[in-house]
């Protein structure tokens, strides 16, 4: 018999208000691993996101007001010190705007095994500061940080903040 779904983790939770070490104790690769280890679900009058980053696969799910966005997804996401790499999408189902956006449509491969490994990745070099898409996934390079913050380049305008007193729901341990 053919196996259809794999388990793609483990799952150990650990109290919410665990430690989180700044960029100065550990460095940047451990500070984005671990900062967003875990799960949290933000609600504002314009939007709901709720995020949830485990040791191998990063879930989200968004609605935003603006341009009726809703975005789910699942993909893998690998921390180094240059930035963040996200690829091997499991799944995802965006609807933006008139949906005529090559990110727009519904993709679903939930039958492959999470071992992604970051010493296969092809980073370009240079890539500090910047949005690159490889023919393995994006490449979010670091923007800025300081001991409680690091901002990543999004493609175009994006940036994502990752802090390190971020309120989480839950988190886990590596």
């Amino acid at each position: 018999m053919m196996k259809l779904f794999f388990k793609k983790d483990k799952i150990e939770i650990v109290p919410a208000d665990t430690y989180m070490p700044s960029v100065s104790e550990k460095g940047i690769t451990y500070c984005l691993k671990h900062w967003k280890l875990g799960n949290q679900l933000n609600i504002s009058e314009d939007s709901v996101n709720f995020t949830m980053t485990t040791n191998k696969i990063e879930y989200v799910m968004m609605i935003r007001k603006q341009n009726d966005d809703i975005y789910c997804g699942a993909s893998i996401t690998i921390p180094c010190d240059a930035g963040l790499f996200g690829g091997q999408q499991y799944f995802r189902i965006r609807n933006y705007s008139d949906n005529s956006r090559p990110f727009c449509g519904f993709h679903s491969s939930l039958g492959k095994s999470a071992d992604f490994k970051s010493d296969k990745l092809d980073i370009p070099e240079c890539s500090e500061g910047k949005c690159i898409t490889t023919n393995q996934g994006i490449f979010f390079g670091v923007k800025r940080y300081d001991d409680n913050e690091i901002v990543l380049q999004g493609c175009g305008d994006d940036e994502y903040f990752y802090y390190r007193d971020t309120c989480m729901t839950e988190r886990f341990k590596i």
